[in-house]
């Protein structure tokens, strides 16, 4: 089987993205020049373990370069003015102790009790809010003046912390009602809905503006306290136009301003926290997912996503796609993350101590090869595709690799308990495919070895061979087992022609139908 494929590329066309069929834009996306360097240098690409605590078990996995370390606004400032980072220390040293790099948060979930003594509130916990006497008026001006401080007084702790080498980012909070809303839902808007000690100053009703008034207040304070010391992680809502308020008008214009030298220099990126295996909706959902595509893979931004959910409490109310497994979900996820240019992958704890389990294994494992490969195509690991359909957003996903052709797209084939069959793509007799990988990748390569891997099943219970062919080498001939269940058909290719570099991967089913899930080309020395 030697000699059977040399490898293939040439569309500048990069990721192989949402839609089958590359355009312009993509290529236009593969030669755009990788972020500066410097705080981005502290931050590093790969998957970083959240909701951990000082646990140790989430470090087993060679894939996991990072944890989080995060404390509740109550837990920090006990009183007005007096800051306790303790928690926060002895996170990050658990963090350190274990040789890794960590992300940084403080979370409103739970505010001081003295706040409530200062500000309106209303006796209810609104959106993620635990705070035991409610929700605390975020709009009135002294929450605010006390969130601005206790920004400034991470700003310092960082600034003077002895192991300040392994922070590697900070993540921007509203810490408005609870860390991410802004919103206050109808019936409470009003202020005299809210209750307030003696002596409060009354507070204004809740509007949208005075909602995007207080977030650009606590980004400027973002940009201007943690920036100039750690590498600062902004919520895609900045930079989501059409539906976030936020990021809509001469507000969110200026902010985007203020930002852009930051994420130029490579001391800033983009990060959000609802990472799914596709959108939900064609509307805000189908945005999240086109802004983060905008700004992490055609942006060449440096990006960061935490999962919606855990893979065990996936939703399965997608309209047309069969109801994932468990396994299935993982394992996607971290595909759509990957082909939308996120390059540091959020994992929940729950999720990296099932690593016995096949979407959790292989999710790891694929984004340890494929983690920030659009970021310098040249130094890529490897690249792939895999076939699918989709809903809202349709189109296969994939890395500096896209696919002509290639047969049918197809919705839950195969077993449920492997990962794979979710979406795939069907070969019926004599059908072709044409796979073309970046030219920068491998023009890098030279004649170093790669493995190209096809996953793959027989439709039937017999075998089913395929074709591959192009790339001046010879013919060659796999045979996918039959039974249903699919299988991963490996060629190590010794490349020997740079002309032939610029063909095309052909591949044919030579008798009876193939289900193709992905087709992926590693260098030999990329991680298992």
């Amino acid at each position: 089987m030697h000699g059977v494929e040399r490898l293939f590329v040439g569309i500048l066309g990069a990721l192989a993205l949402l839609a089958a069929c590359a355009t312009p834009e993509d290529a236009q996306d593969v030669a755009s020049p990788p972020p500066s360097a410097s705080l981005a240098n502290q931050f590093p690409v790969g998957i970083y373990a959240v909701w951990h605590g000082t646990r140790q078990d989430v470090f087993a996995s060679p894939a996991v370069v990072g944890g989080q370390v995060w404390a509740l606004w109550a837990q920090v400032e006990p009183a007005p003015g007096e800051y306790d980072f303790s928690l926060l220390d002895e996170r990050l040293e658990a963090i350190r102790n274990a040789g890794r790099q960590a992300t940084v948060q403080l979370n409103a979930n739970d505010h001081p009790a003295w706040l409530f003594d200062r500000v309106p509130y209303l006796p209810l916990q609104l959106h993620t809010v635990r705070s035991e006497r409610g929700t605390p008026m975020y709009w009135h001006p002294t929450y605010l003046s006390a969130q601005l401080a206790l920004i400034d007084a991470l700003a310092r702790w960082i600034r003077t912390h002895p192991h300040r080498d392994t922070i590697a980012a900070v993540r921007l909070s509203y810490n408005a009602v609870g860390t991410e809303g802004l919103t206050i839902p109808e019936g409470y808007r009003e202020a005299s809905a809210w209750e307030r000690g003696p002596g409060v100053a009354p507070g204004t009703d809740w509007t949208p503006e005075r909602a995007v008034n207080y977030a650009e207040g606590v980004i400027d304070q973002y940009i201007d306290k943690v920036a100039p010391v750690a590498f600062l992680l902004v919520r895609r809502a900045v930079f989501q136009e059409d539906q976030s308020r936020l990021g809509k008008g001469a507000q969110g214009a200026r902010l985007r301003t203020r930002l852009q030298p930051l994420l130029d220099a490579g001391r800033a990126g983009v990060f959000h926290t609802s990472s799914d295996i596709q959108p939900r909706n064609s509307g805000f959902s189908r945005d999240v997912y086109e802004t983060m595509r905008t700004q992490c893979r055609e942006g060449r931004r440096i990006c960061y996503a935490e999962a919606i959910t855990l893979a065990a409490d996936r939703r399965t109310d997608y309209p047309a796609t069969a109801a994932p497994s468990a396994t299935q979900w993982f394992y996607w996820r971290v595909l759509s993350d990957l082909h939308l240019g996120v390059s540091r992958l959020a994992v929940n704890r729950l999720d990296l101590i099932r690593s016995q389990d096949p979407g959790v294994a292989l999710g790891l494992a694929f984004a340890r090869r494929h983690l920030g490969a659009h970021l310098s195509p040249s130094a890529s690991g490897g690249a792939w595709i895999a076939f699918r359909r989709g809903d809202f957003i349709p189109g296969d996903y994939g890395v500096l690799a896209l696919a002509r052709g290639c047969g049918e797209r197809v919705t839950g084939v195969g077993p449920a308990d492997q990962p794979y069959g979710l979406w795939a793509t069907r070969l019926r007799s004599r059908d072709t495919c044409e796979v073309h990988f970046n030219e920068d990748f491998l023009a890098d390569a030279g004649t170093d070895a790669l493995q190209l891997t096809v996953l793959a099943r027989a439709t039937q219970d017999g075998p089913a061979s395929l074709g591959l062919s192009g790339l001046g080498q010879r013919s060659a001939q796999l045979t996918v087992p039959g039974g249903g269940a699919w299988h991963a058909l490996r060629i190590t290719l010794i490349p020997n022609n740079a002309e032939a570099a610029l063909w095309p991967l052909h591949v044919e089913t030579l008798d009876h139908p193939v289900d193709l899930h992905l087709i992926e080309l590693t260098r030999a020395q990329s991680p298992p």
